[in-house]
C-alpha cells in the first residue's frame, strides 16, 4: 500500500470518527428527540427530509443577519434542525393518533413541556419545549394533517424565550391563536 493510499484511508477514518462523535454529541443534547423512532414513515414515503446542522445553520444565520438580525441571533444558538414530512394516507387514523400521544408521553417523561395542543377536525398539532436554566433548549412539533400527511420537526439548541417572543410578536401575519382553536397549556 502506498503512502498516498494510507494517508487517504487515515483521513477518511478520521472524518468518519469526527462525524460519528458529533452525531453522538447532538443526540445527547437536552433538545434532541429522535423523530425516526416514531415509525410514522416508510423510508421511501418521505416528501421532505431536512437535517441541518453545523456549518449549514451558520450559513443560514449569516445570510439572515442583514434583513432578519433577530432570526440570525436566534439561529446562532442552534445545533440542529430536522424536518420530516411524509404521507400517512391509508394508515389507521387511530393508530397515528396513538403514536402521537405516545410520543408526547415520552417527551413529557423526559422533561419536555407540552406547550400547544390543537385537536381540530382536520388537524392535530402538538408542540413541546425542553427548558434548561430559563432557556429553551429544544422544540419538537408533531402535526397530523387530516390523516393524510404528517410533519415532524425537532430543533436542537438554545433559544432565548424573549427573543423568540419578540420575533413572534413582530410577525404581523400571525393569526390570533384563539381563532385557530389553539389552547396554550398553562401548567
Amino acid at each position: 500500500m502506498t503512502l498516498r493510499m494510507i494517508t487517504i484511508l487515515m483521513t477518511a477514518l478520521c472524518v468518519v470518527a469526527v462525524s460519528s462523535e458529533a452525531e453522538q454529541a447532538l443526540e445527547s443534547m437536552p433538545g434532541y428527540f429522535p423523530l425516526e423512532e416514531l415509525g410514522l414513515f416508510e423510508p421511501d414515503s418521505l416528501d421532505v427530509d431536512v437535517d441541518l446542522q453545523g456549518a449549514m445553520i451558520e450559513m443560514i444565520a449569516g445570510a439572515a443577519e442583514v434583513q432578519e438580525p433577530e432570526l440570525a441571533e436566534l439561529m446562532a444558538g442552534l445545533h440542529r434542525i430536522r424536518v420530516r414530512v411524509g404521507s400517512i394516507a391509508g394508515r389507521d387514523a387511530t393508530a397515528i393518533e396513538q403514536e402521537f400521544e405516545r410520543a408526547i408521553a415520552r417527551l413529557e417523561g423526559e422533561g419536555w413541556r407540552s406547550m400547544v395542543r390543537v385537536d381540530a377536525e382536520d388537524a392535530m398539532v402538538r408542540v413541546c419545549s425542553r427548558e434548561v436554566d430559563g432557556a429553551i433548549e429544544g422544540l419538537t412539533v408533531l402535526v397530523n394533517a387530516d390523516s393524510e400527511e404528517a410533519v415532524l420537526v425537532n430543533i436542537v439548541g438554545r433559544m432565548d424565550p424573549r427573543l423568540l417572543g419578540r420575533m413572534l410578536a413582530s410577525m404581523d401575519q400571525l393569526p390570533d391563536l384563539d381563532e385557530l382553536g389553539i389552547e396554550l397549556d398553562q401548567q
